[in-house]
Order: structure tokens, then C-alpha cells, then sequence
């Protein structure tokens, strides 16, 4: 009897987590020292984004609107069907204390499952771009859909998968 109870268990919870996988829309995340790009596998693959991302390692760190210029003018070139980009974004990604956050953060402040909070606002400045490391990387989002930056934003920190929350005071 005992060993019957192991493979039901398996099977048991393989059966479980089958439909939520199917449920959700396919995003990816691939991350150099500067950049980290979180894209729909429907319109971009793991090759054409570590094309991409080899690519914006070699250009340096950007601002929004450079990058948001240079991004289209370079799907082509890596493969990537921009006709099936709707939503590009780049933002200035931190982890940072939940109270600095919702005082600080001139963009969405989210708060991840596991309790770190991080904000994420437009990348323009050069306080910004200085500070852009691995820790701090610079986030670009490739959506097919647009009502999925919520989903990107926690595909985007890999220590806590799953949906994040808004900060408020």
C-alpha cells in the first residue's frame, strides 16, 4: 500500500498544478548586468531575447526614450514580429523598503508576495542611469497584451512568482 501512495500523491499534485499553468499567459524572463527583459514567448523567444539583450549590453545603458526609439528599429534585425509587440516599457527597477516606496517612488510601487517592495517609474534621468546594476536593472516589458504588466512585473522578480500588490499609505 505504501508504495501506491507516493505515485497517487505525485499524480495527485501534478493534476493540481496543470490547469493553473495553462491558465496563465506564457511570459518569460531573460536578465543581463544592465537590462532585463520580461516578454510574451508568443511574440518573442528565449533566442531572439538573449539576441536582444546581448545587443543592449552593448549599447550601454539608456534612457526611456532612446531605447524606446531604438527597441522597434531593431526587432527586425534580431527576428522579433514587432507587429505582435503592443506595449513596450522601460523602467527604472528597485527594490526598496515598502515606507521609502510609497513616499519615493514616482511610478508603481508593488509589494511582492514574499514582502519586498520595489518601484518601478519611467526611466529618465541620470540619477536613474547611474544606478543601473545588476540589483537595479534597467526593465523592459514586451506585452502582446497590455493588461499584462501586472503579470510581467512579478515574472520580473523571480524570487516571488505570482501576482503583486499595490503599495498605498
Amino acid at each position: 500500500m505504501k508504495r501506491l501512495a507516493i505515485p497517487i500523491a505525485v499524480g495527485a499534485l501534478m493534476a493540481l498544478v496543470l490547469p493553473l499553468s495553462w491558465a496563465a499567459t506564457n511570459l518569460n524572463s531573460s536578465k543581463s548586468n544592465a537590462y532585463k527583459v520580461v516578454y510574451d514567448t508568443a511574440v518573442v523567444t528565449d533566442a531572439q531575447a538573449k539576441a536582444l539583450l546581448a545587443d543592449l549590453d552593448k549599447l550601454g545603458p539608456q534612457d526611456e526614450a532612446t531605447l524606446k526609439k531604438w527597441l522597434p528599429a531593431n526587432f527586425r534585425r534580431i527576428g522579433i514580429k514587432g507587429e505582435g509587440i503592443k506595449q513596450v516599457s522601460v523602467l527604472s527597477a528597485r527594490q526598496i523598503t515598502c515606507s521609502d516606496c510609497v513616499d519615493t517612488c514616482k511610478g508603481k510601487c508593488v509589494k511582492s508576495p514574499r514582502g519586498d517592495c520595489f518601484c518601478y517609474e519611467p526611466l529618465r534621468t541620470s540619477t536613474q542611469l547611474r544606478r543601473v546594476d545588476k540589483a537595479s536593472p534597467i526593465l523592459i516589458l514586451l506585452l502582446a497584451d497590455p493588461k499584462d504588466e501586472g503579470q510581467a512585473l512579478a515574472v520580473s522578480d523571480e524570487g516571488a512568482p505570482g501576482p503583486k500588490k499595490p503599495v498605498t499609505k
